[in-house]
């Protein structure tokens, strides 16, 4: 990293900032061009979980390429000065490299979903069979973990 002096190395900071997080941002392996998606997501003991339906691009390229890469952003302000090169931005962020896993039964789907609810604050929300039977939940198995930030 370029600018060290603002990389985070504190892994528990960055488990911190994965758990503050509304949104990741998913990149994919895709050809001509990667393909990248914004999902909400859940984390818990170094994976990332998300939800979607059972069919698409995106569950197309995870079962092609199971390794992705995805970047979490938070406290992003933009500072304006009289000169164009004084210009920055205030931010914290989070990157990534992770393998998915599609869960399939019952029992792995009801844990990402729950994972998922509670970090939105619904952390005794249910699931029947029934409601797990249609949607597809994936796990992203941590392989990297760095930060940065310039939010001071």
């Amino acid at each position: 990293m370029r600018r060290s002096e603002r990389e985070i190395k504190d892994y528990k900071l960055l488990e911190n900032l994965l758990k503050q997080g509304e949104v990741i941002h998913l990149a994919l392996a895709d050809a001509p061009y990667p393909y990248l998606v914004t999902v909400n997501y859940g984390y818990e003991d170094d994976a990332l979980y998300f939800h979607c339906a059972s069919e698409g691009r995106k569950i197309d390229l995870l079962r092609k390429n199971p390794k992705v890469f995805f970047q979490l952003i938070l406290k992003n302000e933009l500072v304006k000065a009289e000169t164009a090169c004084r210009w920055t931005t205030k931010f914290t962020s989070v990157c990534g490299e992770a393998e998915a896993v599609i869960l399939e039964s019952h029992a792995e789907k009801r844990k990402a979903l729950r994972i998922i609810m509670s970090h939105y604050g619904m952390p005794d929300a249910e699931f029947t069979e029934n409601m797990t039977r249609t949607v597809l939940t994936v796990k992203l198995n941590l392989v990297s973990l760095s930060g940065k930030s310039n939010a001071e």
